[in-house]
């Protein structure tokens, strides 16, 4: 597969400019983030109609590619340890390490000089609930209603204007709420409004419990009957409900994989030299995230340190159909962990209006005045 390279400063986007004989020479600075991609992406972006989001607390960022111009694009905004990401045409949520921002959509934003700004649609922040360092992992919009993991406590929970979190649902194993992230609870598989699965790192009850077995002590847990569908998985996350299937990452293998909820039997897709760890379907392609494997703490012990040469850190697109990856994105300098992985179908060029850009201090969305 070919490979086309991008080198990204921190400036917002990676748009090549146009050459120039003229053009003033910028001062030459060390990139923030260096990727390359196959050919292939750009054209399976635009064919699938859709641009891919992802989310990456260790680099701090959150990143929208789209396609432009036949080339690939990729956005960055800055927020402090962002992790879970949901989004629609119409709103968007993220979980960052204090607060859980809410967007958004609107089709009619313009730059300083009065000009249009050219995107299908803009997301802009518009309120957020402080929850302190829970260690928000997946967010999820459930109808109108908003659910996250608040994986310190060990449950699932609303935000809230009154407490830092509202808990509705905890494994049956967790004896009581408490800031210790006893089982490392960590992504969740919706359907329709309801959030019918969720992954765990084990069923343990004392203050992070689950290292001591990481390796083999991951479970897949029914939401409804508290059942856990299985055992002895390492590291799941990102379970996920597509085409009447129940999909699972077993991060610690780097596998994607097919369970049965009626038997817990699992088959896997395929294989992937990285930390599985993001999961998103369009069609018959999964996008994954790869992740490299930082510091020993968490990530030591794992299977998947010595069944490759070398980790790759980007997003594997696959198709699921033939278990074979047909693309990636990969990451060669300045983002080594990716959490959250997320296409937006129907929306080829979106923007993101992030606080560190100077967009935010003039951009005023006003009603209309009344008659």
């Amino acid at each position: 597969m070919g490979k086309k390279k991008k080198t990204v400063s921190e400036k917002s986007e990676s748009v090549a400019p146009a050459s120039s004989a003229s053009a003033t020479v910028p001062e030459v600075k060390t990139p923030a983030v260096e990727y390359v991609h196959t050919a292939a992406i750009p054209d399976l972006l635009r064919t699938l109609g859709a641009s891919l989001i992802v989310t990456t607390y260790q680099a701090q960022r959150i990143l929208a590619f789209s396609v432009r111009e036949q080339r690939l694009s990729m956005l960055m905004r800055i927020f402090i340890r962002p992790t879970g990401l949901a989004i629609d045409r119409e709103r968007m949520a993220l979980v960052t390490r204090r607060e859980i921002f809410v967007f958004r959509s609107t089709l009619d934003v313009w730059d300083e000089s009065g000009n249009r700004m050219p995107y299908d649609l803009t997301y802009v922040p518009r309120y957020s609930y402080i929850t302190g360092d829970v260690a928000g992992h997946e967010v999820a919009f459930l109808g109108d209603d908003l659910v996250f993991i608040n994986t310190r406590f060990s449950c699932l929970a609303r935000p809230s204007t009154e407490f830092s979190f509202e808990p509705i649902w905890k494994p049956r194993f967790i004896s009581s709420y408490a800031a210790e992230d006893r089982c490392h609870l960590n992504g969740m598989a919706v359907e329709g409004t309801q959030i019918r699965y969720v992954t765990a790192l084990g069923e343990t009850d004392t203050k992070e419990g689950w290292r001591e077995n990481k390796a083999k002590g991951g479970v897949l847990i029914d939401v409804a009957s508290g059942e856990s569908v299985c055992r002895e998985l390492s590291m799941p996350h990102s379970p996920r409900i597509h085409a009447g299937k129940l999909w699972v990452l077993e991060s610690g293998m780097g596998e994607l994989q097919v369970v049965d909820p009626a038997s817990g039997v699992r088959q896997t897709v395929c294989r992937l030299p990285g930390y599985c760890r993001g999961l998103t379907f369009i069609d018959r392609f999964a996008f994954i995230g790869l992740s490299l494997m930082r510091e020993k703490k968490t990530f030591g012990g794992l299977p998947i340190e010595t069944m490759y040469p070398k980790l790759r850190c980007g997003i594997a697109v696959v198709d699921i159909t033939r278990g074979v990856e047909v693309a990636f994105i990969e990451f060669t300098k300045g983002i080594e962990e990716l959490f959250d992985v997320r296409l937006l179908p129907g929306v080829l060029n979106p923007h993101i209006i992030g606080f560190e850009e100077e967009t935010i201090n003039g951009l005023f969305i006003v009603p209309p005045t009344p008659s």
